[in-house]
């Protein structure tokens, strides 16, 4: 249960990593990424990472890009969930209403995760779709290292860069 909630946590902090590329760095008030070309490079970095072959590629980004969005409307659930509570004091069986719920989305982000490993199963290895969370685990810390450097991923276009190889990749 740990993991989901962690899982669902990470997700919901992809759209505020998202936003942040987008917002004008001062250093360089030219470097954006439109949604399509940060998510060309998400897939770049997670095909290269994981090895995967054009043809792998085309068949798993769009059961992949499928579930994000899955996923991402249960995140958008529990955001308005947690909206609902900002600056208000509710009653107990709200609190209970609005945790019981942000629990049945998290329960439901891990059984897509489960529903999806098995359509994946059908394209790439168990090999390749572990590569794949451990490139989205990188991408996201890349992602995190360069918002906290001065004048955050100037010359890298707000996202990171796809690695040479995985096993080039070790060092942290």
């Amino acid at each position: 249960m740990k993991k989901g909630w962690l899982c669902l946590i990470m997700w919901a902090l992809l759209p505020v990593c998202l936003l942040a590329q987008n917002t004008p760095n001062r250093q360089n008030d030219n470097i954006r990424l439109s949604r399509e070309e940060f998510q060309k490079r998400h897939e770049a970095y997670i095909t290269k990472y994981a090895g995967l072959t054009a043809e792998e590629a085309a068949k798993f980004f769009p059961l992949y890009n499928e579930l994000q969005n899955r996923k991402n409307e249960l995140n958008d659930q529990t955001g308005k969930y947690m909206r609902e509570t900002w600056g208000k004091e509710l009653d107990e069986n709200k609190y209970k209403e609005i945790l019981e719920g942000m629990s049945a989305n998290a329960i439901a982000s891990e059984n897509l995760e489960r529903t999806y490993l098995d359509k994946f199963r059908e394209v790439i290895s168990y090999k390749k779709i572990f590569k794949i969370r451990e490139a989205e685990s990188r991408f996201r810390q890349e992602l995190v290292r360069g918002m906290r450097r001065p004048g955050g991923n100037q010359g890298r276009g707000g996202a990171p860069e796809v690695p040479d190889s995985p096993s080039n990749d070790r060092r942290r």
